[in-house]
């Protein structure tokens, strides 16, 4: 139990610190880049996730660094969530959505590592 908590605890902390819940942290040409590319997605160009990919990918490393302390757990950790978010992009209607369930995504997967290891 105790280190449950703990990984809720480094989450909401790098959560608030980090402002990454927030929706106006994009920009709106990042959100209609974003928006653009999953369109793009959605109608069969596997090609657009590369350009997600390009956008998020520091983001989502930094995070799990912060969160794991470790660069090969975080490198892993990443790997694993854009294989997921390429598998379940179909479902996302806005770039919103995409970048809350990918946030939530970084912060559920890296506490079960935690928990599990």
């Amino acid at each position: 139990m105790f280190l449950y908590t703990l990984c809720v605890e480094i989450c909401v902390y790098i959560m608030y610190n980090y402002n990454v819940t927030e929706d106006d942290n994009m920009t709106s040409s990042e959100y209609r880049k974003l928006s653009m590319l999953l369109t793009n997605i959605k109608n069969g160009s596997r090609e657009s996730f590369s350009g997600i990919y390009a956008m998020y990918e520091k983001k989502v490393y930094f995070l799990c660094c912060k969160i794991l302390k470790s660069k090969s757990d975080a490198k892993q950790m990443t790997v694993d969530i854009f294989a997921n978010a390429y598998l379940q992009i179909a479902s996302f209607n806005n770039a919103a959505g995409f970048e809350k369930w990918l946030y939530t995504s970084i912060f559920g997967k890296c506490r079960r590592f935690l928990i599990d290891n």
